[in-house]
């Protein structure tokens, strides 16, 4: 009997041995199956990775290339803006010039006008005086010829006054 057990007893043990070994081997396989998954999806994500560290490396040359052309672009960008406030100030240094030049042409067109009125004005006066010089020098003519006529009148006074008067002394 106790033979008996213990063969009945080997046997319940080898059977859950046997069932042990094969829920072992399943899971054995299983994990290897799961490893070789792993594995695979290990190498693909290594793939991937080195693809997109690839990636990455041509992005951070592209960043770097676009950060140089970034600070030629700033350099050009603030050289052509001093230049842009150097000719705005040589502009408004122009525009101030020709504000200065077109005062004073107003102001020497003014100046011509007022010019222009006084030789007119200086014209017309002297035109006046010509007429009254001529016709003062045309009364004073008159008048000489008068004063000569009178003086030739008086002598003739005179020279009868003096017959008279010698007739009287007489």
């Amino acid at each position: 009997m106790k033979l008996m057990v213990s063969a009945t007893n080997m046997m319940l043990i080898s059977v859950t041995l046997a069932r042990k070994s094969r829920n072992l081997n399943q899971n054995l396989e299983e994990t290897i199956e799961k490893l070789q998954a792993s594995a695979s999806k290990m190498d693909e994500a290594e793939t991937e990775f080195k693809d997109k560290e690839e990636d990455v490396n041509a992005q951070s040359r592209r960043v770097l290339l676009l950060e140089e052309e970034s600070r030629i672009s700033v350099e050009k960008l603030a050289n052509t803006i001093l230049k842009l406030a150097l000719m705005s100030k040589d502009a408004d240094n122009i525009v101030k010039s020709c504000r200065h030049w077109e005062s004073k042409t107003m102001n020497n067109e003014v100046e011509i006008e007022e010019l222009d009125i006084n030789m007119r004005e200086a014209k017309r006066i002297g035109s006046d005086n010509e007429m009254k010089y001529d016709n003062l020098a045309r009364s004073l003519s008159m008048m000489e010829d008068e004063l000569k006529r009178a003086d030739e009148r008086v002598r003739n006074a005179e020279a009868r006054v003096s017959v008279i008067e010698d007739e009287l002394q007489a």
